[in-house]
C-alpha cells in the first residue's frame, strides 16, 4: 500500500467551523470513537493532473492490529476553502488551492495513495473529535512511513534558482557565497543572486507556522517537495551550515544589503535549531522549544501552545480543549508550567513591545499581566536579544533553591510568595533594539556616578565600579558559542576597561559618523554582548543604592521583588487606589518584567529571611 499524508494547519483554523464541511460532514464522516486511539486515513485515487481529485476515508484504531502504511502531509492551510473542489466519499467539498495542488502532485496515475491529511481526515465540525485528534498528533506523525512537506509548486524562476543554488551548496561546503571567481557558487555573478533567492525561498509560509515544527520534527522519514522536485531532509541543514561558516566571515551574503544579510543569518540559525530539535531522542522543556519558535504563527492562537505539546515536557495533552477561551488556555498553561517545574522561569517569557508612547502585550488582549502572550508575533531580531538574556537564567539563583508558592485566588489573580524589596528611584535612557550609541553607555555611567568616585563601596559589597561593569554584562562572560556560559571574571573586567576606552575615544572624536572598528576582537565581542543583553532595557538605581538593568516599560516607583522559585528578581508595579492614589492594602501588583540587580542574584534576600531580617510576604499579581 502506498504512503499517507497529514496536514498541520487545520489547527490554524478559527475555532468556529468553516463553511467547507458544515452541511455535509454527517454524510462524509462516520462517528469516531474518541475513547480509543485511532484516526481516519485518506485513500487518494489514481488520476491524471487535470482529473477531479477523488478520495475515500477509512478508520483505523490501535486495537485493530498493525497500522496500515501511510504518509502524513505537512503543509500550510493557505486561507479559506475554495474555489477548488474535490470529491470525498461521493460528496463535493471545497478545499484550499494549496491543498488541492499538493494532492494533484502527490496523486499517482496508476495506484491508490494512502495519506493522513488533517483538513480531510478530521471532522472539523466535531469539537470533541478535534480535541481527540490533536492530542494524538505526535503519534500520527511518528507512525507515518514518511512525512511529506509540501512547499508549494515550483512556479517561479526564483524558486528554481534557489533550489539549484542550495543543492550545489549542500554538496560542496567549500563553495563561497560571494567574491566572484574560483570557488564561488556563481563565478560570473554577484552574491545577491545567491543570498537573495535563498532568503526569498525561506519566506515560504511553511517555515513560519507553528504546527509544522512538530510535524517534521517527529518524522521517521522526512522529505520536502517543491512541485515535482524532491528535496532530501538534510539539504537545508547543509545549506545552513554553509551559510553560518561563510557569511559574515569570508563572504557577504547579500552585498550592500545589511538588513537582508542579517535576516538570512537569522533564518539559517532557525534552521539549525530546528534540525537540532529533530535530532533529539527525547522531549525538551516547553519554554525552551517555545522560545525557539516564538516567531512562528497560528491562525488559532491556542495552537501556539497546543502545537508544541507533543514535543515537550511541562504540559499534558489534556490541556488541549478548543472549546475554552484563548485567555483560559494561556492562563492554564502558565499555571501548569509553574506547578510542574516549581519555578517561575515562565515569567521571563512575558514580553512587551514599545510603540514610543505606551506598552502592551502584542497579541492577545485581556490577559492577566503574569500570563505570557504566547501569540505575540514578535520579530526574530527582537527575540534574539531575549534569547541571550534567557540563556543566563541558569547562572542565577535569586530565590536560591526555593519552590514557587502560587495560588490562583480569583480569575486572573495569582498569589505568590516573595519579598517586596526595592523602589525604583532613577531610570536611564532606554537602550534601542540591537544597536545603540556610545551616548547611552555614557549616560548610564554618569547616572551611576562611576567616574566621580569609582572606588566608593557598593551596598552589597565591593566597589561601585565593580558592581557597574558586572551589571552591564549581567555578570557573565562574553558571548561566545564555543565556550560554556559562566560568571564574569577579572579577565572580563580588563576587556570592559578596554572597550570603554574605545567608547570614550569615539564620543570625543570629530569623526562621529565613522563606524567604530575595534582592533581587539574581545572588545567587539563585549560590545556585541552588551548590545543584546541591554536591548530595550534601562539602567536604574534604587533609593537604597542598588543598581541594575530593568525592562524599558519600568517607571519610577515600581518595585523590585524576589519571588519564591525565581532565578532573577522581578519588577512589579503596585496597584493604586482609584480614589486616593494610595497603595492597595492587599499588596496587589501588575507584572512588569524580569531584571538584573547586582547583589540580589545569588539568594541574598532569602538569606536575610533565614536570618530574621526580612519576613516572607504574599504578593497578588493581576
Amino acid at each position: 500500500m502506498a504512503l499517507v499524508v497529514h496536514s498541520t494547519h487545520h489547527w490554524d483554523l478559527p475555532s468556529s467551523p468553516g463553511p467547507s464541511l458544515s452541511t455535509k460532514s454527517s454524510a462524509i464522516y462516520e462517528q469516531l470513537d474518541v475513547t480509543q486511539r485511532g484516526f481516519r486515513l485518506l485513500n487518494l485515487r489514481p488520476g491524471r493532473r487535470t482529473d477531479l481529485i477523488v478520495c475515500d476515508l477509512e478508520v483505523w484504531y490501535s486495537d485493530a492490529g498493525q497500522c496500515p502504511q501511510y504518509e502524513a502531509l505537512s503543509y500550510v492551510w493557505g486561507g479559506s476553502p475554495g474555489p477548488e473542489t474535490i470529491l470525498l466519499r461521493g460528496q463535493s467539498i471545497p478545499v484550499t488551492s494549496n491543498l488541492a495542488s499538493a494532492l494533484r502532485h502527490l496523486r499517482s496515475k496508476d495506484y491508490h495513495r494512502v495519506l493522513w491529511v488533517d483538513a480531510l481526515s478530521i471532522n472539523q465540525d466535531d469539537l470533541e473529535e478535534r480535541n481527540h485528534q490533536v492530542r494524538q498528533m505526535r503519534s500520527i506523525y511518528q507512525l507515518a512511513s514518511r512525512v511529506v512537506v509540501w512547499l508549494g509548486p515550483a512556479d517561479t524562476e526564483s524558486k528554481k534558482r534557489a533550489i539549484d543554488y542550495m543543492f550545489r551548496l549542500a554538496n560542496d561546503r567549500t563553495l563561497h557565497w560571494t567574491s566572484p571567481g574560483p570557488g564561488n557558487i556563481l563565478p560570473d555573478s554577484t552574491s545577491i543572486f545567491v543570498g537573495g533567492h535563498i532568503l526569498e525561498f525561506f519566506w515560504n509560509p511553511w517555515w513560519q507556522r507553528i504546527w509544522t515544527v512538530q510535524e517534521a520534527a517527529v518524522a521517521s522519514h522526512l522529505i520536502y517537495m517543491l512541485g515535482n522536485i524532491s528535496i532530501p531532509a538534510d539539504t537545508f541543514k547543509k545549506v545552513a551550515e554553509s551559510c553560518l561558516s561563510h557569511v559574515g566571515k569570508c563572504c557577504d551574503a547579500i552585498y550592500g544589503h545589511l538588513d537582508m544579510s542579517s535576516d538570512l543569518l537569522s533564518r539559517m540559525k532557525s534552521v539549525m535549531e530546528f534540525e537540532h530539535l529533530r535530532e533529539r531522542n527525547r522531549k525538551a522543556d516547553f519554554l525552551d522549544v517555545f522560545h525557539m519558535n516564538r516567531h512562528r504563527k497560528a491562525t488559532n492562537p491556542r495552537d501556539m501552545v497546543y502545537g508544541l505539546i507533543g514535543l515537550t515536557t511541562g504540559l499534558d495533552e489534556g490541556i488541549i480543549r478548543y472549546e475554552v477561551t484563548i485567555q483560559a488556555t494561556y492562563e492554564q498553561s502558565t499555571l501548569e508550567i509553574i506547578n510542574k517545574s516549581g519555578r517561575l522561569d515562565v515569567f521571563s517569557h512575558i514580553l512587551f513591545a514599545n510603540d514610543g508612547r505606551t506598552y502592551w502585550k502584542k497579541g492577545t488582549e485581556l490577559l492577566p499581566s503574569w500570563v505570557p502572550d504566547w501569540n505575540g508575533g514578535y520579530d526574530q531580531k527582537y527575540l534574539s536579544s531575549v534569547t541571550v538574556r534567557q540563556k543566563r537564567l541558569k547562572l542565577f539563583h535569586a530565590a536560591k533553591n526555593t519552590r514557587a508558592s502560587v495560588n490562583r485566588t480569583a480569575p486572573g489573580k495569582l498569589a505568590v510568595g516573595g519579598l517586596d524589596l526595592l523602589r525604583v528611584e532613577h531610570l536611564g535612557e532606554t537602550k534601542p533594539l540591537l544597536y545603540g550609541t556610545e551616548n547611552i553607555w555614557s549616560s548610564w555611567r554618569n547616572m551611576a556616578g562611576i567616574d566621580s568616585n569609582p572606588d566608593q563601596p557598593y551596598i552589597a559589597g565591593g566597589t561601585l565600579l565593580n558592581a557597574y561593569w558586572r551589571t552591564l554584562c549581567y555578570d557573565s562572560k562574553l558571548e561566545n558559542a564555543k565556550d560554556p556560559l559562566r560568571r564574569a571574571t577579572v579577565d572580563d573586567r580588563i576587556v570592559h576597561d578596554g572597550w570603554w576606552w574605545n567608547c570614550v575615544v569615539d564620543i570625543h572624536s570629530k569623526y562621529k559618523r565613522e563606524r567604530r572598528s575595534f582592533r581587539n576582537q574581545d572588545y567587539a565581542r563585549f560590545e556585541n554582548t552588551l548590545q543584546q543583553l541591554c536591548s530595550d532595557r534601562r539602567f536604574f538605581t534604587s533609593s537604597s543604592g542598588y543598581i541594575g538593568i530593568v525592562p524599558s516599560n519600568t517607571i519610577v516607583g515600581d518595585r523590585v521583588c524576589v519571588l519564591l522559585g525565581g532565578k532573577q528578581p522581578f519588577v512589579l508595579r503596585p496597584c493604586r487606589n482609584n480614589t486616593k492614589g494610595e497603595r492597595s492594602h492587599s499588596l496587589e501588583y501588575t507584572f512588569v518584567g524580569d531584571a538584573y540587580v547586582h547583589g540580589l542574584m545569588d539568594g541574598e534576600a532569602i538569606d536575610m529571611v533565614d536570618k530574621g531580617v526580612l519576613e516572607m510576604q504574599t504578593l497578588v499579581l493581576r
